[in-house]
């Protein structure tokens, strides 16, 4: 058994321990959890910082890996998008998979130990299937043309059974924007039918909304250049969310959906959103917002609404790196009132719930193994992470 203590130990929904004790055996399971003076010192292995569950990443597209550097900065979502589409010929097989177990052992070291991650190929699950990392597989299905709907399902689920044994695996529709409602009428019923959970890019720009709103801006031109019809499209006259829900058979409003980036989303986005749909979940991604949009969503909207806040990495097509606790210092940063242990709530607990691994992570309780992270170089009076703080896996 080893006796592991630290400034505090953070259970993972939000309670804090001062001088906490954690009780593990060697494979990382936890045996006890224990206070200040309940052990002899001698017993112990002291450390100065924070202990916590491992990190969910709730929000990856690990095939994008190979392209770390590739995609200029700061040019908004269309121009992203317009260097993504034509990346997959531009490098080998070979390539990729090497980018792919790179970026693996990089979530392993940075202490992630689940995964949302979008999959629109069976590429990554070679090395999935090592194990290292639970893997949630979002099947990522897209076409805005109602006619595409069956042949879409079809070569989903072809891609679906490929999914190694072990890890979960669901349809996603990609974003408002490229997913028609008769596609999302289709990912939600096959979802809600098999007890899955799904997730969808939510308003990352501002042209997003205008295109729901009016019909108008890049989107609509982005589809004629692509010379993609739209006739069929009549434009609701709201925001890409209050749509993209409403398309969501009332049957099956309860499947749990994460909602990614939420750059542009308002408060009344976020009532509507709670009031139409019962399963949501809000993914953080700020270093990818910063890397495509220069911009953050505004954290105190969502936090003021009480919604269920979850954080992830994006990819390396639009982050330098896959390190939670990197998002979690540029969360802080923007907003220096939101309570450390808020956050790492976010990325353990909260997150585990939305990808549905909270029986095994997120949370610290006997019998569990959900990886233990040690936090150093934190601001422990003040209880902020700092420039240099890191994080360094024990178990």
């Amino acid at each position: 058994m080893y006796k592991l203590q630290a400034n505090f130990l953070h259970l993972g929904d939000k309670e804090m321990i001062p001088n906490g004790i954690l009780v593990v055996d060697h494979w990382g399971e936890i045996r006890e959890i224990a206070h200040q003076g309940q052990y002899p010192s001698e017993e112990l292995t002291v450390y100065e910082g924070i202990l916590c569950p491992g990190f969910v990443n709730t929000h990856c597209h690990l095939e994008l890996s190979f392209m770390r550097g590739m995609v200029p900065e700061k040019t908004g979502l269309l121009d992203f998008i317009s260097h993504v589409i034509p990346s997959r010929e531009a490098v080998t097989e070979e390539e990729q998979l090497l980018a792919i177990a790179e970026a693996d052992q990089e979530m392993y070291k940075n202490g992630i130990v689940a995964v949302g991650d979008i999959s629109n190929t069976e590429t990554s699950f070679a090395i999935k299937a090592r194990r290292r990392i639970y893997y949630h597989n979002f099947i990522e299905l897209l076409s805005f043309s109602p006619q595409n709907v069956d042949k879409v399902i079809s070569e989903g689920v072809l891609l679906l059974v490929e999914v190694p044994n072990g890890f979960g695996a669901s349809f996603a529709p990609h974003a408002p924007y490229s997913v028609s409602p008769e596609l999302m009428q289709e990912i939600n019923t096959y979802n809600a039918q098999r007890g899955r959970r799904q997730s969808i890019h939510n308003q990352e720009c501002a042209a997003e909304n205008e295109f729901f709103q009016k019909g108008t801006g890049a989107f609509a031109e982005l589809y004629q250049k692509l010379g993609i019809d739209i006739s069929h499209f009549t434009p609701p006259q709201c925001n890409s969310l209050e749509f993209a829900l409403a398309q969501f058979d009332k049957e099956y409003q309860t499947v749990p959906t994460l909602l990614i980036h939420n750059t542009y989303t308002t408060a009344e986005d976020i009532e509507k959103a709670e009031a139409i749909h019962d399963e949501l979940y809000w993914c953080f991604c700020p270093n990818a917002n910063l890397y495509i949009e220069d911009r953050l969503p505004n954290f105190q909207l969502f936090r003021d609404a009480n919604v269920r806040i979850t954080v992830g990495t994006d990819s390396l097509a639009s982050n330098h790196q896959l390190c939670i606790l990197s998002e979690l210092k540029t969360i802080q940063q923007a907003d220096p009132t939101i309570p450390l242990e808020e956050l790492l709530t976010w990325a353990t607990w909260n997150g585990s719930n939305a990808l549905g691994t909270h029986y095994e992570f997120g949370r610290m309780e006997l019998g569990k193994r959900p990886g233990i992270l040690l936090i150093e170089d934190v601001d422990i009076e003040n209880m902020l992470l700092k420039a240099n703080s890191s994080v360094s896996r024990l178990f």
